[in-house]
């Protein structure tokens, strides 16, 4: 499971904005695994990241059980090979991690998690709230 933190305060406006865009291709990306679907089909779903004016520096789904699996995807911009041909079945696990980033890549949020690929659609794996977590520290006299 990956999230966003902020230390000791809340996350600057531009922080803010690249989580709502991870949180929003999470979202996307989660909403098309299912038996038939294809690595496209995923790729897809993250088009907004780079309408928005942003990119991934992090692979943004890969397969997961006993090992980092396909399909290994990317973003249509930021791809380090081309989409497979590879089409998803029910029961396997996947880990959507959209990991938004400005294209200087000077500034980053990751979110994600694994599912389950259902015949009903993905299903989340973890309860962990989504969103940037923040970390308070109390000052010591």
């Amino acid at each position: 499971m990956l999230r966003s933190f902020a230390i000791a305060t809340d996350p600057v406006p531009l922080y803010q904005e690249l989580q709502a865009v991870a949180d929003a291709a999470f979202d996307a990306i989660i909403g098309r695994p299912r038996p038939g679907a294809t690595a496209h089909d995923l790729v897809e779903a993250a088009d907004l990241i780079e309408d928005a004016g942003y990119t991934v520096r992090d692979d943004l789904v890969h397969g997961f059980v006993d090992g980092y699996l396909p399909p290994v995807l990317g973003t249509r911009g930021r791809a380090l090979a081309p989409v497979p041909d590879f089409t998803f079945i029910s029961a396997m696990t996947v880990v959507v991690q959209p990991n938004v980033a400005t294209k200087d890549e000077r500034a980053g949020v990751q979110t994600g998690e694994l599912v389950l690929v259902t015949d009903d659609g993905a299903q989340r794996l973890h309860s962990c709230p989504r969103g940037f977590s923040a970390h308070r520290t109390s000052e010591r006299s």
